[in-house]
């Protein structure tokens, strides 16, 4: 990565601290503009730059916090010369994000070198409690059979379920241990979410995907609740936006597998 030195350039980046630059000058490197840009260490540096530059540069990038000069002391003495008056200037300062640093190791209790592992440990300790969540929604619809309701139709048996509460991958999950409870058959699952948005899943069991399928049975169900949906032969998901009709789309299945099975 090049970067200018005292040669005219048409940025000029003005910062005491190594990793700083070296950020900045990443960034103007995506931009195919770290060429371009003059580097100097503080702000005496800058303004001589500037006073003996035959044009100004089109942009400043001035460090705030820096030795002999600061940041706004230069941006006053850049303002004070009409020649620079409208120069664009953007002043760099990680003062925001210490004082968010300082504030996370207050609130974790920890020393600022021992953030990350704290965070990372935090980060493992909250995925390990979603995932036990998820298993106690999956167990409890497992073994809701208020919400169920199961039929033989035409010799297949037909299993539908509500599961408000599960999301798309759960919903899924209860699907898979239904159908490995069933055997053959036909699994259809609804839920209502937290924003009152409906989804639908089916599963046809693969020895019926020759007289029935999934993706032609969810598509009258999603048309039910205001929305569209389709898959594979033997699973198909939709979403759909009123959920007031969600237990008459799931309702529906019964008789969208006779039909198909009268074919």
């Amino acid at each position: 990565m090049k970067s200018g030195s005292c040669e005219e350039r048409d940025l000029l980046l003005v910062d005491d601290d190594d990793a700083d630059v070296a950020v900045a000058l990443f960034a103007l490197e995506r931009d195919g503009l770290a060429d371009r840009a003059a580097v100097l260490r503080d702000g005496v540096e800058a303004l001589q730059y500037l006073q003996g530059a035959t044009a100004p540069p089109r942009l400043i990038l001035l460090d705030l916090r820096m030795p002999r000069l600061g940041g706004l002391e230069v941006l006053a003495r850049i303002r004070e010369d009409a020649r620079f008056a409208h120069l664009p200037v953007v002043i760099l300062s990680a003062s925001s994000l210490e004082a968010d640093v300082r504030e996370l190791s207050d609130v974790l209790k920890v020393g600022q070198s021992e953030l990350a592992a704290k965070t990372r440990k935090l980060m493992t300790q909250l995925k390990d409690k979603e995932r036990e969540l998820e298993e106690l929604k999956l167990k409890m619809a497992g073994g809701s059979a208020a919400a169920s309701t199961s039929k033989t139709v035409a010799g297949v048996s037909v299993h539908v379920q509500r599961t408000d509460g599960l999301d798309v991958n759960g919903m899924r999950a209860l699907a898979d241990q239904l159908r490995d409870k069933l055997k053959s058959g036909v699994i259809a699952l609804g839920a209502v979410s937290g924003d009152e948005k409906v989804s639908l899943l089916v599963v046809v069991t693969k020895d019926l995907i020759g007289r029935l399928r999934a993706g032609e049975l969810i598509k009258t169900m999603a048309a039910e609740v205001g929305g569209s949906g389709g898959g594979r032969p033997e699973m198909a998901q939709a979403g759909g936006k009123d959920p007031a009709k969600l237990d008459a789309a799931l309702e529906k299945v019964f008789g969208l597998v006779e039909s198909a099975l009268q074919r």
